[in-house]
């Protein structure tokens, strides 16, 4: 019984989610439109290249705002089934408010790690093609790619390690995706002494 009321609640939650993402897509449809109409009226541009670059903004915005998605389908799955009364039925039955609340909380982790490893990809490739687009359209090379003479050097905390610190020299840097070219890393103990280095063809930031 609790099993089918686990699959219940959780295909309620995936529901709301899908019916969200659909509404906030066809939201940013439209707002882009009207920037198309701008884009239309400053260059020579078809409807047909508008409306191909209009959908691979959707991307990034859906994942900038991925945590508002989840905790506006939790809200929506929660008040429904609360509306129906069936949050009531389920405690009569002797189920916890941490058993009723589970699933959601199991179906958003999922989620979030589909968001990671799947849709961050798709993310920053619609990006890319959305931002060569845009710059063919203005006349501009579709490059951008950063290659300072002496490289692009950073350092950051070792998360890995408390304390220690690493440095990051790259020969170029993509801005789109944040690509590092030709990496160099050298990883600093406590004391500043270096202990290993690490060389890469290519590292995202």
């Amino acid at each position: 019984m609790r099993s089918t009321i686990f699959i219940y609640i959780a295909k309620n939650f995936i529901i709301k989610f899908i019916t969200v993402v659909i509404a906030i897509s066809t939201l940013i449809l439209i707002i882009n439109l009207f920037d198309g109409l701008d884009l239309k009226s400053d260059a020579k541009v078809s409807w047909i290249t508008i409306l191909k670059m209009i959908p691979l903004q959707i991307p990034a915005f859906l994942e900038d705002i991925s945590i508002f998605l989840i905790m506006l389908s939790a809200i929506l799955c929660l008040s429904s089934l609360s509306t129906k009364s069936e949050i009531t039925i389920m405690r009569s039955s002797g189920l916890s408010l941490w058993q009723i609340l589970s699933p959601s909380i199991l179906t958003s982790f999922i989620l979030g790690i589909l968001f990671v490893f799947l849709f961050n990809p798709l993310t920053i490739a619609c990006s890319k093609k959305f931002n060569a687009m845009k710059q063919n359209l203005n006349g501009k090379e579709s490059s951008n790619i950063l290659a300072p003479s002496n490289g692009i050097w950073l350092k950051q905390q070792n998360i890995l390690q408390k304390g220690e610190e690493i440095v990051i020299r790259a020969k170029s840097i993509d801005k789109d995706n944040f690509e590092l070219s030709d990496i160099n890393l050298w990883f600093f103990d406590n004391d500043g002494k270096l202990y290993q280095k690490i060389d890469a063809n290519t590292m995202l930031l």
